[in-house]
């Protein structure tokens, strides 16, 4: 099994190195500016603009389920709407009747 690890290791460092051989043949047949780590850099900056999107993603989706389960709470008579006025304020507050799910 360690060996197996090994292997797999080796493999993955001489693919990383290869690649970035591929990337600074190809920048200097494109007699491009932008060397490998260029490279490397949008690519980690593609990967946190994805990462952002998939959390935004995700709390969309929160947010859709929260709405989703106080419809079903105002359905059910266990949720109503309160309105105070404080200092020409007016504050509408969320009273879910205790329940359980």
């Amino acid at each position: 099994m360690e060996n197996s690890k090994a292997q797999h290791d080796a493999i993955s460092r001489v693919q990383t190195n290869l690649d970035k051989i591929l990337q600074e043949t190809e920048c200097a047949l494109r007699k491009s500016k932008t060397n490998y780590l260029d490279s490397e850099e949008e690519q980690k900056l593609k990967e946190k603009k994805a990462l952002a999107e998939a959390g935004l993603r995700r709390t969309t989706s929160k947010f859709e389920m929260v709405n989703v389960l106080l419809q079903i709470l105002h359905k059910q008579e266990e949720l109503t709407v309160e309105e105070y006025t404080i200092d020409n304020s007016t504050f509408k507050v969320l009273v879910i009747e205790d329940t359980e799910f």
